[in-house]
């Protein structure tokens, strides 16, 4: 079984088993989010019981798919995962207009495990504010050169 949640709001929540290295949907999130912002939050259950059915989770790899090229630099890791919540936050700087794939997987207490990829795409967000090329301008006006 799976469950999606973004913020509070759950978005997916599904009891069919899940295949090896399944796509998620596509999450949206600022550029703007501070480092620890809970940004998804994954669930996955197993049948077993007792310690067979403890889930611990990783992130096993972060795929960085930019749209445009950037020259400032970024962090290699921009997010974590919690090992028993499977929450996913922010740990680094966003930059704009990326694609990131998270490789995320859940293993049971037996070591049998399964991996999903979470999509999240980072918008540009409107943070510049206009800004004018001088301080000041002086202009000097002659009198009587002026025709109105």
């Amino acid at each position: 079984a799976l469950l999606i949640a973004v913020g509070n709001k759950t978005i997916i929540e599904s009891s069919r088993s899940l295949r090896d290295k399944e796509v998620l949907p596509v999450v949206s999130i600022p550029e703007t989010l501070a480092v620890g912002f809970p940004v998804i939050r994954l669930l996955a259950t197993d049948k077993d019981n007792g310690e067979n059915s403890s889930i611990s989770y990783k992130l096993v790899s972060e795929t960085y798919i930019p749209e445009i090229t950037m020259a400032a630099p970024y962090t290699t890791h921009h997010f974590t995962v919690h090992p028993t919540t499977c929450e996913v936050t922010v740990s680094g700087l966003l930059p704009p207009q990326t694609e990131f794939r998270l490789n995320i997987t859940a293993m049971d207490g037996g070591g049998l495990e399964t991996s999903i990829i979470a999509r999240i795409f980072v918008k540009d967000v409107n943070n510049n504010s206009p800004v004018f090329e001088k301080s000041r301008y002086y202009y000097e006006i002659v009198e009587g050169d002026y025709e109105g």
